[in-house]
C-alpha cells in the first residue's frame, strides 16, 4: 500500500489513479499550483483541461492563450507565474487602456465646449442682458413682431436659448444680477447637457411659440429638431 500524494488516502502500490480523489498518479505531482488555484490543478490532474482553463480565466482575468499556457504548464509539472489571487479578477490591460482613452476624450470635448462658451460670453458683442431680461424690464418697444409659423433670423452674436422657459429666466436673472460666474456656469452646463444652446448671427429660425408678456419666443434653428426659448429681441 502507498499513500496518494494528493489526498493522503491509502491506495494500492500499482494504482495509476486514486479512487478517492480521482487524481492521476502516472506522473510526479510537480510544483504546487499558484496560491488559490489548487482546485484548478485538481481539474488538470483529473483530465478536465477545458474546465480547468475556464476556471483559471474566471479567477485571474487573463486571456484564453495565457490561461491555456498556464494550465498546460500545470499539467507538465512546470512552475506557473502568479497572475491573480483567488476570488479576484484582473481586468485585461487593453480594456483598462480603452476606458482611460474614452474618459480622456470626453474630458477634452467638455473643455473645448466650455472654452467656446466662455469665449462667446466674454465677447463685447453680446447684447446687454439688462435690456432684454424677461420680467421687470418688459418687452422692448423695438422687439420684432414674431408670430407662430414665421421664419426669422438671429440678429447678432451672443444670444442663447433654453428648452425650458424657467431655466432661461433663471439664467437671465443671473445676468441681471451681474453674477457672471453663475451665468457662465449654468449656461455651460445646460449646453453640455443639450438643454441650452448658443445662436449664431444670421441663423435661420422658425417661430413655434411666443410669450408676448414676458418678451420671449420659442424657436427652432433650421435643420435642428430641438426648440429653445429666447428673447424676442434676438430675432429680426
Amino acid at each position: 500500500m502507498k499513500k496518494c500524494p494528493y489526498c493522503a488516502e491509502d491506495i494500492q502500490d500499482a494504482a495509476i489513479k486514486c479512487r478517492y480523489c480521482n487524481s492521476m498518479l502516472s506522473q510526479p505531482p510537480g510544483p504546487p499550483a499558484p496560491a488559490g488555484h489548487d482546485d484548478v490543478r485538481q481539474l488538470v490532474l483529473q483530465g478536465r483541461k477545458i474546465d480547468a482553463i475556464k476556471l483559471y480565466r474566471e479567477r485571474t482575468g487573463v486571456g484564453l492563450k495565457e490561461a491555456k499556457d498556464d494550465v498546460e504548464a500545470m499539467a507538465a509539472g512546470r512552475a506557473v507565474p502568479a497572475r491573480g489571487s483567488a476570488g479576484t479578477s484582473s481586468a485585461p490591460a487593453a480594456s483598462s487602456n480603452t476606458g482611460c482613452l474614452v474618459v480622456a476624450v470626453v474630458i477634452l470635448i467638455g473643455l473645448v465646449a466650455l472654452g467656446y462658451i466662455y469665449g462667446v460670453l466674454g465677447s463685447s458683442s453680446r447684447p446687454d442682458p439688462l435690456a432684454v431680461a424677461p420680467g421687470g424690464q418688459g418687452t422692448s418697444p423695438d422687439a420684432p413682431a414674431a408670430t407662430t409659423g414665421m421664419t426669422m433670423r438671429i440678429s447678432g452674436d451672443g444670444w442663447f436659448g433654453c428648452a425650458d422657459q424657467d431655466a432661461f429666466k433663471k439664467l437671465t436673472q443671473f445676468a441681471v444680477q451681474k453674477d457672471t460666474e453663475a451665468f457662465k456656469s449654468g449656461l455651460g452646463a445646460g449646453i453640455l447637457a443639450g438643454h441650452c444652446t448658443m445662436f449664431k448671427n444670421g441663423d435661420e429660425v422658425y417661430v413655434s411659440d411666443t410669450a408676448v408678456f414676458s418678451g420671449l419666443t420659442k424657436v427652432r434653428t433650421k435643420g435642428e429638431t430641438r426648440e429653445f426659448w429666447t428673447n424676442l429681441e434676438a430675432l429680426k
